[in-house]
């Protein structure tokens, strides 16, 4: 994924503010916190305006219940990771940063926010309501640089769905510094973290 090419001048800040340490509340909420309004990532506006439906909120017809929700966040995380190859946009595509649920078929492949979008669209037809899940942008060290995941806010706090992880992680436990996130129950209002 290269979101570094789209970045506005707000990301750009929110990049360069990484050296400085978490407030230590933050490290202990068990929810993401949005801080500033900020522009939705290039991709993101450009499926949106292709595929409405994909930037919907939404509720599913059948909600499956909260006490399901660990099951379904584990087994369709692992579900596609297991059965999608992670491919750049350049590679697949021949393009620069083009946003679509990545499938789950034979040959399914997609990069970190194909596969995110993939485990959103899986987890409402399962019942998930839409308005509990959300993307977010965050920054690894290494080769991971910019990264983008799903997000599950529970009862218990947001839970990330990572396409570099089969394990189900609070966020405050990812071995990312968070720069953007969605809300929750405005898939196109994007926030600084």
């Amino acid at each position: 994924m290269r979101l570094i090419r789209q970045l506005s001048s707000t990301w750009l800040i929110a990049v360069a503010a990484l050296a400085a340490p978490l407030p230590a509340a933050a490290a202990i909420d068990p929810f993401l916190k949005p801080q500033q309004p900020i522009a939705a990532p290039n991709g993101f506006i450009e499926m949106c305006s292709a595929q409405p439906d994909t930037c919907t909120d939404a509720a599913a017809a059948t909600a499956a219940s909260p006490k399901t929700w660990e099951t379904l966040l584990r087994r369709i995380n692992r579900r596609v990771n297991r059965h999608v190859r992670q491919v750049s946009d350049e590679t697949r595509f021949a393009q620069h940063d083009l946003w679509r649920a990545s499938g789950i078929a034979r040959g399914a492949a997609g990069d970190c926010e194909d596969i995110a979008l993939e485990k959103r669209k899986l987890l409402v037809d399962a019942g998930v309501p839409a308005d509990r899940l959300f993307l977010a942008v965050a920054y690894g060290r290494g080769k991971v640089g910019l990264h983008l995941v799903l997000i599950a806010r529970t009862d218990k706090g947001d839970v990330v769905l990572d396409s570099r992880s089969s394990a189900i992680t609070p966020w405050s436990n990812a071995p990312y510094t968070w720069i953007a996130m969605q809300l929750a129950n405005r898939p196109d209002a994007w926030f600084s973290v």
